[in-house]
């Protein structure tokens, strides 16, 4: 992670927040694994290890995290609608509290 003009004191904090992405992606993913073994025990997915089977467990894989990050699962993740929002404030200093 990195931002144009950050000062130095931030990369402490900045790091930690790396950490914890990190950390929520292998959770996520392990999560998700153990949805498609659950998934392929019952029977609901393919077990053989054919390309179409794959790609069934990898859409299913995609389908379950979709699911986390947009359900809430993962409250402190923040999901980019792709759109943005800039604005400018002005103020005097001295008007500033």
């Amino acid at each position: 992670m990195k931002g144009e003009g950050l000062p130095a004191r931030f990369k402490e904090r900045i790091d930690e927040l790396e950490q914890m992405l990190q950390l929520t992606h292998q959770l996520a993913t392990i999560h998700a694994g153990i949805q498609v073994r659950d998934r392929k025990a019952e029977g609901a997915l393919p077990r053989d290890d054919s390309d179409s089977s794959r790609w069934k467990r990898s859409q299913y894989r995609a389908r379950v995290l979709d699911t986390y990050f947009e359900g809430g699962v993962y409250p402190w993740t923040f999901k980019d609608n792709g759109s943005s929002d800039d604005k400018n404030i002005n103020v005097e200093r001295s008007k500033f509290h």
